[in-house]
């Protein structure tokens, strides 16, 4: 079982966020970040990464640095990012996954 933050927006649409270290963010930072729509760090990563990229040694170094902050920032970035667009935190569901999250908070909210 995983802790989610859920999140809601005026719209209806509900999100949720894994707390802790962010394995995809990790693996696949900037690729990662564009796809959660964090296009200023994604473009910045991607952009450092092309400009160390001349130099092996100094890649390899600069790349698992990158690695390291986006799986320890990944999150909390993301967070950041939902709270700006309108999205409100609603809680933290216990879950085996983002699906499960967002079933339990809807049950819950049901039931209050």
């Amino acid at each position: 079982m995983r802790q989610y933050k859920i999140f809601a927006h005026p719209s209806g649409l509900v999100e949720t966020v894994k707390q802790g270290w962010s394995w995809p963010g990790f693996f696949f930072t900037w690729i990662w970040a564009l796809i959660k729509s964090l296009w200023s760090v994604g473009l910045i990563a991607f952009g450092v990464q092309l400009l160390v990229s001349y130099d092996p040694a100094l890649s390899s170094i600069v790349g698992l640095v990158v690695m390291i902050v986006f799986g320890a920032n990944g999150n909390d970035w993301r967070e950041k990012d939902l709270v700006s667009k309108g999205y409100v935190v609603k809680g933290i569901q216990m879950a085996g996954n983002s699906s499960e999250a967002i079933a339990g908070h809807l049950n819950s909210a049901r039931s209050e």
